[in-house]
């Protein structure tokens, strides 16, 4: 086995965490905001065009960085373990995961709830202490060396 490429690294299977965390802390968030509808403003067209700029922001980095994504990647989940820091990924170790932030943002202003605005806080402390740094830990595993340069020398978020 090569240090360069590693095989059976089930990325496509541990990316699916965040988008399906995303749509159990969207829907705890929707069922909270019936029970205490506190709103963010009285000034409806601010808050749904700063949803709007979010929701659009937020979609357009997912899509970016899942294009860019399929390039680090074969399609039988092999993972190349020699350049990680191409496309959006030279800004971001996590560019998809902040669109989602960024999506879910929009959609408190587009709900302009308080309460749903507390939910994407949570979703953020989440994906931050726990389900990025379990994922961050198996790219480790497979390549090692490689993805710890990386991460030193591209931050998380942005």
């Amino acid at each position: 086995m090569n240090n360069f490429h590693i095989t059976k690294f089930k990325f496509f299977k541990l990316s699916t965490y965040i988008p399906m965390l995303f749509l159990v802390v969207m829907g705890l968030s929707l069922i909270l905001f019936k029970m205490y509808p506190i709103r963010i403003s009285h000034h409806i067209e601010i808050i749904i065009g700063i949803g709007a700029v979010l929701f659009i922001l937020g979609s357009m980095l997912i899509f970016w960085s899942e294009k860019t994504r399929h390039t680090l990647f074969n399609f039988s989940e092999n993972l190349t373990c020699h350049d990680f820091a191409i496309g959006i990924y030279k800004r971001s170790r996590s560019p998809g995961t902040f669109g989602f932030i960024l999506l879910f943002l929009g959609f408190a202003c587009f709900m302009n709830s308080y309460v749903v605005l507390f939910t994407v806080i949570v979703f953020f402390l989440i994906l931050s202490f726990i389900v990025i740094p379990f994922i961050e830990k198996k790219k480790i595993e497979y390549c090692g060396d490689a993805y710890r340069e990386y991460m030193q020398m591209v931050r998380m978020w942005w």
